[in-house]
């Protein structure tokens, strides 16, 4: 029987979180035909050995390990290379989309080439820092802008593709940061892909700082990508995304 949905699992020093995940997830695909793919990208907090302890346990659970942190895009692609299903999804292990909307997610996948979780939308539910949501606020609002992207959250770890948009696009992206994600919608809106956005209730998770080298450092990644992709699409210069 033909796979219905691959699922990625993102792990970078995910220990705490992983193992709730995980069942969290299983509960909510009963029923499903579908596997999961740990992508444990190199994690020094014993990740590593708990995705090896689910992986043994569970024959539709696979781990894939890397001695090395390549970066959430490069992670996430080798992850999508092994993946047998007709939809390939990720979410964020810290969970802060409600899984609650996987479901709705594998749905509107099956009638999308591209879905994504959105936090800012009016029906979206969300809390997190103000500082952090504004920072993100003003990105997406750049991103409509300056590329005509209607877009309102391109980097919500809440994601779905068809086979075909992973083979076609997916394939030819090299971004190995977190600005991936960007990337992926922007190509999918630019090259007439079927989009969807759906309101999430999400919630964050982790204790992230929100001082001002990391607002720096955030800043200057994805101003980067923004500019690469504004040479692209709108002055039409060749650019290795």
């Amino acid at each position: 029987k033909k796979i219905e949905l691959s699922l990625v699992l993102p792990a970078y020093n995910e220990a705490p979180r992983l193992e709730n995940c995980f069942e969290k997830v299983k509960k909510a695909l009963e029923g499903r035909n579908y596997e999961i793919i740990i992508a444990e990208d190199g994690s020094t907090d014993g990740t590593d050995k708990i995705a090896r302890k689910i992986a043994e346990m569970n024959k539709n659970v696979y781990h894939l390990h890397h001695d090395k942190k390549l970066g959430r895009g490069l992670a996430l692609k080798k992850a999508f290379n092994l993946c047998k299903g007709k939809i390939l999804a990720y979410i964020d292990v810290d969970m802060a989309t409600d899984v609650k909307h996987l479901n709705e997610l594998i749905q509107l996948a099956k009638e999308n080439d591209v879905v994504t979780g959105s936090r800012y939308l009016p029906e979206s539910r969300v809390e997190r820092p103000v500082l952090r949501e504004f920072s993100s606020r003003v990105y997406n609002f750049l991103i409509r802008k300056l590329l005509g992207c209607r877009i309102f959250d391109s980097q919500c770890g809440f994601k779905a593709f068809s086979r075909k948009f992973f083979l076609r696009e997916i394939k030819k992206i090299n971004e190995k940061s977190w600005a991936w994600d960007t990337i992926v919608m922007v190509e999918a809106i630019k090259k007439g892909y079927k989009v969807k956005e759906f309101p999430v209730e999400w919630m964050e998770k982790k204790e992230l700082r929100t001082n001002v080298k990391r607002l720096i450092r955030d800043f200057v990644l994805h101003g980067r990508v923004i500019l690469k992709l504004f040479l692209k699409w709108k002055i039409g210069m060749k650019i290795n995304l």
